[in-house]
């Protein structure tokens, strides 16, 4: 049951902290006033039994794991049930990834959004030959979107749509280039940036990727 809440919901402060004080009464019996200390450090105790702890899962940092789950499977698993609902009626076909953490939103969708942004230092995206990714808001563009370093000027500079895909700007596996003078000179500096800096990024011959970066 536990896991299954702290899988729908990012739990307020205050719930966390009550279901601990229950784990922690039911740990120290003895313990008749809970506002005394553990015998054993509470972070101690939710070390892994191979480090000396009892394997307990720390509530926030399970919490945090499950809701991150929930948005790696928003982003590669778009058959899923719940990946489905959320396609249907919060995306409707925009990018996951640009969608405001404002407004008119439920309470567990508007915490799913502000998820985005720690979950965005674990993700790699890898350019393929099947080009699905956003040319604008999906992050393939040295571990950022376009738009987050440049904002919405450069999709209007470009005269594309804020639709398009990186496929767009690659022909037979290789980047478009806008090399002649005259083209350069009408483009602005952010595109010429941009034109730039793709020349370092690597096409590979597989299917566009999502990896999950391991850190420590």
């Amino acid at each position: 049951m536990r896991r299954f809440w702290c899988s729908l919901f990012i739990l307020p402060k205050s719930v966390i902290y009550e279901c601990e004080k229950t784990l922690r009464r039911f740990l120290w019996d003895s313990l008749r006033d809970t506002r005394k200390p553990g015998k054993v450090k509470w972070a101690v105790v939710c070390r892994p039994l191979e480090d000396g702890g009892l394997g307990i899962k720390d509530l926030t940092t399970l919490n945090k794991a499950l809701i991150l789950k929930q948005l790696w499977v928003l982003l590669i698993d778009h058959n899923s049930l719940w990946a489905k609902r959320r396609l249907a009626h919060h995306i409707r076909g925009k990018s996951f990834l640009n969608l405001p953490g404002r407004g008119n939103k439920s309470w567990f969708w508007r915490k799913i959004l502000l998820a985005r942004e720690e979950a965005s230092s674990s993700v790699l995206y890898v350019l393929g030959n099947v080009h699905k990714f956003s040319l604008w808001f999906y992050p393939w563009f040295h571990g950022t979107s376009i738009h987050a370093l440049f904002c919405h000027v450069v999709i209007h500079d470009s005269g594309l749509r804020c639709t398009d895909k990186v496929e767009l700007v690659i022909q037979d596996g290789r980047w478009k280039c806008r090399r002649s003078l005259r083209e350069i000179r009408r483009m602005s500096n952010e595109l010429i940036e941009i034109s730039n800096g793709v020349q370092y990024i690597t096409i590979s011959h597989s299917q566009d990727s999502i990896f999950w970066l391991k850190h420590g």
